[in-house]
């Protein structure tokens, strides 16, 4: 798995800071036993709401719930 620079794990968990709930709301895994996930946040108050990046070859994509690939 890519491992994100210290400084966009934290512009990801200042942009949580900056909605209209906090970090502490959301599961965050910058790392993985999955080599693709990049990262993964879950908000905590309901696990089927989720963000993760995830890399395979060269190519990056986005899943999301609600919401699609």
């Amino acid at each position: 798995m890519g491992q994100l620079r210290k400084t966009v794990q934290r512009e990801i968990l200042d942009k949580l800071d900056a909605g209209c709930f906090t970090s502490s709301d959301f599961d965050i895994a910058f790392k993985s036993n999955n080599e693709k996930v990049i990262f993964k946040i879950v908000f905590k108050h309901d696990t089927d709401l989720y963000y993760q990046l995830e890399k395979h070859n060269h190519f990056y994509y986005v899943r999301m719930s609600p919401g699609g690939i």
